[in-house]
């Protein structure tokens, strides 16, 4: 996902004629590096043996679709359609979708009746759904596609703080110089 602030550099290049700038390009390089110093033992041990591959590419595509979804909302923006109904839109849309494709694969639709279940449903609905998107496509007009991709290069690092939290993540002189130099990038992106 990280690779999601270069997608949108390129989709804000092609499709509104817009350059980085070269702040946004330095903070590229420095998260791009950070991520790899981070990760260089997975991606330096990387083999096609077995299935990793096909997980990285789904990712990839997964993230090409995100992009392409800040491109719409940036183009949605400027044509001045109205925030929150291009929003409720798109979530529908992405639901029906999401629906069919579980159906379409033969996946049985469960809803527990547990206040457990329910509350968890309704926190990721609210919160890691309609806020997210919401405060993550305010950024987007905000400081644009390009720049608001950085969030992508963020993602890594909270997925390894919540591992340190919940897993005991050793840290390894690879996440402690790794790290800094990501945080660097996003010094530069703000």
């Amino acid at each position: 996902f990280s690779a999601n602030l270069l997608f949108n550099i390129i989709g804000e290049k092609i499709f509104f004629k817009r350059n980085a700038s070269i702040a946004t390009w330095f903070a590229a390089f420095f998260g791009g590096l950070g991520i790899f110093i981070i990760f260089n033992h997975e991606i330096i041990n990387f083999n096609l043996n077995d299935d990793t591959h096909i997980g990285i590419a789904l990712s990839f595509i997964a993230t090409l679709f995100w992009s392409c979804g800040n491109m719409v909302h940036t183009r949605n923006s400027k044509n001045k359609f109205p925030f929150f109904q291009s929003v409720a839109f798109g979530l529908m849309y992405g639901s029906i979708f999401t629906l069919l494709a579980a159906k379409i694969q033969g996946a049985e639709i469960l809803i527990e009746l547990s206040i457990k279940y329910i509350s968890a449903l309704f926190y990721l609905s609210i919160f890691g759904t309609v806020l997210a998107f919401y405060l993550y496509l305010s950024l987007v007009d905000n400081i644009g596609s390009g720049r608001a991709g950085y969030v992508g290069v963020m993602m890594p690092v909270l997925a390894l703080l919540i591992s340190s939290y919940f897993e005991n993540l050793q840290w390894s002189n690879n996440l402690l110089i790794g790290l800094p130099i990501l945080l660097i990038g996003s010094v530069l992106i703000l």
